[in-house]
């Protein structure tokens, strides 16, 4: 992974749902709320498949 990224200093890994939810009346994510996830600013190409792939993985997903 490019060390760039900041995917590895999630507190929470957001499922699927909650990324779609999460997105403001015009369709996008806030700065903010992307950095709650640990994605970078601005976001790179892949983020979504990337947190996905996490939640996947992550005893949060085993725990829903």
């Amino acid at each position: 992974m490019d060390p760039g990224r900041r995917y590895d200093r999630l507190v929470t890994v957001p499922s699927p749902e909650e990324v779609e939810a999460a997105r403001t009346p015009a369709g996008g994510w806030t700065r903010e709320q992307l950095a709650e996830w640990g994605v970078p600013w601005p976001p790179p190409k892949g983020w979504k498949a990337t947190l996905a792939e996490r939640w996947k993985t992550s005893d949060e997903h085993d725990e829903q």
